[in-house]
């Protein structure tokens, strides 16, 4: 349901992005958005920055405590700039290494939003390949190499989040470029206790601005490489962190000899997070040119000190702000609705057409008392994280030693974890999610912009929402495909009633299943979800536009050892799958040769775009990845068109001042919350409009709704 994609490579994340450039999660058969995330991908939050004044380092150096840069000054700072002196600590090595790019996002994708196959509404979210990335000096040779984890999900749509995760498709723009600010850090608030037992350890988080700054972007960062799981750092962050204003990094025209690495060298060498504080002291890897960041390899918080921070309560009554140390105000949640409010105010005239517009400024619109019940789960949400199963994929790189392999593991499981205990704990103070579009606009979908329930894992998502009903389009774009395509056996199966998609596709698997299991329909239940979420990788795939050697080889790499060799093969034989698949091919010669293709309302989505973007992300087929994008973009302004008919109901129903209501609760792009005093006539209401819609359009669509049932 919920995600970003990117139509060559067949991928529809999980969760919703979270700004404009989100943390994402990175999962392989399911997502995080993550994520890229979902991606998450997603610092957005309290623009305030509240500290103010000066304060004085132990070693006398003032500190700015509120950071006051304005986004021009920052734009203008992306460039390396000068090369100061390497601050050398013990036996750093000095020198700069190679040009990989780190993304630091949210699991989920997370995204930004939210690799490889996609996945809506499965188990486990959409596969996250990126390239290998050096972790830093202390990551070997056996460290290197592609990472994705898997989220696993009771039925999901895509993510990542942190609104989710940041793959580089084209719904999320080349995703680049560091261009972090302080408003990407969501608002953090402790207990008091919880302060108090820092303090303990480490005196100057109370008295020194740059301490608390470093302690809230990296204990409470969601920012992190995918690749090792350690906390990421980008250049804009550290000269945050120092205080801004005068004192810029010489690398950018300023008087911190060093860079970076001085900052962290400072915090080293003058502060409790030091080898003179309580805990193991702060270490981080090597600086990396072009990606202008560095990773965290200890936070140098004493172990007694993180593990508050890790089980502090939200529900605690008594809570003051990280960064300032000033209680929680009354009017938190109001004040941070407001701020989000006003940053996308004007939101909407970037829509990609009228309904999408329409749709963002009415979630957008939405009162808070819609969303309001899902803070009523928030302790049993985090009791249900605190034990979910985090999955890693472990086929990245076999090279890579065995106890190597295991260590990073346990570093992306934990930070999944903690990211998701982070959302749920800012869900307890301000509950409602904020919705923008993509930011090269090119898809009508809506992703979260804040840190919301939209970016976490379908089954935590359930927790939260249990008071609601889900609503989706069944098999959505599986049928706008066929239907837009002109595949007539698919869609002769897809619009009968009793059809499932799943059930033909068992059947279909039955010879293999049997040669493994016995029997046709010997398939434990304990490997259903595995098999069907591969399933749906493969089948979202072809939807999306991935080149079909790919689909089958992704498809044999997860179910081989399961199924074995055929796994792949065996899918482009069914009757359903070869005709979207011939169908496609089809209209990937008609994209061409017309240069484009209409979306729904009748307006061009145009093939050069695409190809460019193609062609920066160096696909080796260019025209077809070019075109598979104009599928995807096509496919979901359907899906936005057929889904308006929800804000439509609503809104006839607000215009009767009704008192059977319906609300939208939550957007997840082919799927939706609601909450309905009736829903069995609100439902008979919907499908009327939506078979209006569907014959205005020119396809076929169906709405399949349950209550939402947390997880055992």
């Amino acid at each position: 349901m919920q995600g970003d994609i990117d139509e060559a490579g067949g991928r529809d994340s999980d969760r919703t992005d979270t700004n404009v450039n989100p943390p994402r999660r990175f999962s392989s058969n399911e997502n995080p958005p993550p994520p890229e995330e979902q991606h998450a991908l997603h610092n957005s939050g309290d623009s305030r920055h509240p500290s103010q004044g000066k304060e004085q380092g132990k070693d006398g150096l003032k500190l700015e405590s509120s950071d006051r840069r304005s986004l021009l000054r920052r734009e203008q700072g992306k460039g390396e700039g000068r090369k100061g002196k390497r601050h050398r600590r013990d036996n750093r090595p000095t020198g700069e290494g190679g040009g990989h790019t780190h993304k630091g996002h949210a699991p989920n994708g997370a995204d930004k939003h939210q690799g490889s196959p996609p996945v809506e509404g499965r188990e486990s979210g959409p596969q996250r390949r990126e390239t290998a990335k050096n972790g830093g000096v202390r990551a070997s040779a056996e460290e290197r190499g592609a990472l994705k984890t898997v989220q696993s999900w009771q039925s999901c749509p895509g993510t990542v989040p942190e609104q989710g995760a940041h793959d580089t498709s084209d719904e999320e723009g080349e995703g680049s470029d560091w261009s972090w600010t302080p408003a990407r850090l969501e608002p953090k608030t402790i207990g008091r206790e919880t302060w108090e037992k820092i303090v303990r350890h480490h005196w100057d988080f109370d008295t020194t601005a740059a301490v608390r700054r470093y302690v809230k972007a990296v204990a409470f960062n969601t920012w992190t490489d995918r690749d090792t799981g350690l906390p990421l750092v980008p250049w804009q962050m550290l000269e945050w962190i120092i205080g801004g204003g005068d004192t810029k990094f010489v690398t950018n025209g300023g008087d911190w000899d060093g860079g970076g690495e001085a900052v962290l060298a400072w915090l080293h060498d003058q502060t409790s997070l030091g080898p003179s504080g309580e805990g193991p002291a702060i270490d981080w890897n090597d600086y990396k040119a072009k990606e202008r960041c560095r990773t965290i390899e200890t936070i140098g918080l004493h172990p007694a000190a993180l593990k508050a921070i890790e089980e502090d309560a939200p529900t605690d009554p008594d809570r003051v702000y990280v960064q300032t140390g000033n209680p929680l105000h009354e009017n938190h949640g109001y004040k941070v609705r407001t701020k989000w409010e006003e940053r996308l105010e004007d939101e909407a005239e970037d829509a990609p057409s009228e309904t999408a517009a329409r749709v963002l400024r009415h979630m957008n619109g939405q009162s808070s008392k819609t969303t309001s019940k899902i803070t009523d789960h928030v302790p049993e949400a985090l009791r249900y994280v605190q034990r979910r199963s985090y999955e890693v994929d472990l086929t990245w790189d076999r090279r890579m030693h065995f106890q190597a392999r295991m260590n990073r593991v346990e570093r992306i499981k934990g930070y999944q974890q903690r990211f998701d205990r982070s959302v749920v704990k800012s869900i307890a103070h301000q509950h409602k999610p904020f919705y923008r579009f993509s930011p090269n606009g090119r898809t009508d979908r809506i992703f979260s912009a804040n840190h919301s329930v939209l970016i976490l894992p379908s089954d935590v998502r359930k927790v939260l929402c249990q008071d609601y009903h889900e609503i989706d389009l069944k098999s959505a774009h599986l049928m706008i495909a066929a239907w837009l395509w002109g595949a007539d056996r698919a869609k002769a199966k897809l619009q009968r009633e009793d059809y499932s998609v799943w059930d033909d596709l068992e059947r279909h698997y039955g010879p293999l299943i049997a040669e493994r299991f016995g029997t046709p329909d010997g398939l434990p239940d304990s490997e259903w979800s595995t098999f069907k979420g591969a399933l749906k990788g493969a089948l979202y795939s072809v939807v999306f536009g991935m080149n079909e050697a790919n689909v089958k080889g992704n498809l044999t790499r997860e179910l081989k050892p399961l199924l074995g060799e055929e796994a792949g093969a065996h899918f482009g034989r069914h009757k359903l799958i070869r005709d979207l698949l011939d169908a496609r091919q089809e209209q990937f010669i008609q994209i061409q040769r017309q240069g484009g293709m209409k979306a729904a309302g009748g307006r061009r989505t145009d093939l050069r775009s695409r190809i460019k973007v193609a062609q920066r992300e160096g696909r080796s087929n260019v025209m077809q990845a070019a075109a598979a994008k104009v599928l995807g973009t096509v496919a979901q302004s359907y899906e936005m068109e057929l889904m308006s008919v929800l804000v439509d109901l609503e809104q006839e129903r607000e215009s009767r001042d009704s008192r059977n209501y319906f609300k939208i609760a939550f957007w997840l792009h082919d799927g939706a919350y609601v909450q309905a005093r009736s829903i069995p006539a609100r439902m008979k209401d919907l499908d009327e409009l939506l078979e209006q819609k569907a014959e205005e359009l020119g396809v076929h669509a169906r709405f399949e709704h349950e209550p939402i049932e947390p997880p055992n």
